[in-house]
């Protein structure tokens, strides 16, 4: 049976410090951002070029294994830096990116995949059922995992736009930019459930390793 392990990658990548004024506009110095209002709340996380930025960028990635198939997924997390712990956290994941047994072919496949991206957002029984699209998730302050995941996201939308090539090491990676507006519900109780609204975001994927 097809298992997702992104809860558990989550859990490892993701760790706080006070939300920022999400008013600050984006600068071409942001290696990578995510800005919105999360229940009210401004959000703004964006590491910068500095020597000690106040956020930082993360990668996630992985496959579903499902017999002899794979199924890839690519996450972008951003998270602060300015404290032992890295909550709260936000990231958006693609999923079911690149079904494949070789993991050259994910390699060779990568940038391609990145030319037209999906925009649909997917259920837990959609991820299980090889579904390709989008979840967006949050860790706030008490640690509490929010998940589009986990509940309806009717007039929720997302946007991606100007894709650039690059590497991370020997790495490829993608840079994207774009837009995001959905409800994020506690993974253990849906009916509490956050608002994410005029969120932007550039963030950087990178390839299965």
């Amino acid at each position: 049976m097809k298992k997702l392990f992104l809860i558990a990658l989550t859990a490892m990548f993701i760790s706080c410090s006070s939300d920022d004024d999400s008013n600050s506009s984006n600068s071409s110095s942001d290696v990578a951002y995510f800005t919105a209002t999360v229940d009210g709340a401004s959000f703004n996380y964006r590491e910068n070029n500095s020597s000690s930025p106040s956020h930082y960028h993360s990668f996630g990635y992985g496959f579903n294994g499902n017999g002899f198939d794979k199924s890839f997924y690519y996450s972008a997390y951003i998270l602060p830096s300015t404290t032992f712990s890295y909550y709260p956290s936000i990231d958006v994941t693609l999923h079911n990116m690149f079904v494949s047994t070789s993991e050259s072919a994910e390699t060779d496949a990568f940038y391609g995949l990145f030319n037209t991206l999906p925009t649909n957002y997917i259920s837990y029984d959609d991820d299980s059922n090889w579904v390709k699209g989008i979840s967006v998730t949050y860790i706030d302050q008490n640690e509490v995992f929010y998940t589009s995941l986990a509940g309806s996201q009717a007039g929720s939308s997302i946007t991606f736009s100007n894709p650039t090539n690059g590497y991370d090491g020997n790495l490829q990676t993608v840079t994207v930019t774009g837009t995001v507006n959905c409800k994020l519900y506690n993974s253990e109780d849906v009916t509490d459930y956050k608002t994410v609204t005029n969120g932007t975001f550039k963030l950087i994927f990178r390839e299965y390793y």
